[in-house]
């Protein structure tokens, strides 16, 4: 049984820098910048925890994937090149990663589900999420869960992201995604 919980503590803090890690050597390999330099940097996951904004996957009590769930980002005020679908409020995820000893098996697609739940829960409708243009399993992962493609922005420190955008609305008691 799959589940998305807010990380309160610092017990799982290696785990989720080893999944960090993990992923910065796969993104190394699709020649990706993105997290190539420090970040997400252990500072970072800690803040993230305090912050209340760190949010896990698990599978039973087993953290198997980690994401900043934030609800606003500056960066996202003006996109470079495209428009976002709505200017609704939304949620942002950020530092999204699965446990690289278990990718191919659904759990990418299984998170982004219950960020989305989770979403709906606190009322809001939209999501958002930005990408290096070279982290094809990420862009692919998006794509396959109905993130539409929406631009270009800019992140301070990180550079140019395509960004994605999902709309969720409710329709007689009933969720459906757009």
């Amino acid at each position: 049984m799959m589940s998305i919980k807010k990380i309160h503590n610092h017990k799982d803090l290696s785990l989720i820098e080893k999944m960090y890690e993990q992923a910065k050597i796969l993104l190394s390999f699709h020649q990706s910048g993105q997290w190539q330099q420090h970040e997400p940097s252990l500072q970072t996951i800690k803040e993230d925890i305090r912050l209340g904004q760190c949010f896990g996957l698990f599978q039973e009590d087993r953290l198997v994937g980690t994401s900043a769930l934030l609800r606003y980002d500056a960066s996202y005020e003006v996109l470079t090149l495209g428009n976002w679908l709505n200017d609704e409020p939304y949620i942002v995820i950020h530092r999204f990663v699965i446990d690289a000893s278990l990718h191919r098996l659904g759990l990418g697609s299984q998170f982004l589900q219950a960020i989305e739940a989770f979403a709906l829960q606190e009322g809001v409708y939209n999501i958002r999420v930005d990408t290096h243009r070279l982290n094809i399993p990420m862009m692919k992962l998006l794509e396959k869960n109905q993130y539409v493609e929406c631009g270009e922005v800019f992140i301070k420190g990180a550079g140019p992201r395509v960004v994605y955008h999902k709309v969720m609305r409710k329709n007689n008691g009933t969720t459906i995604n757009e």
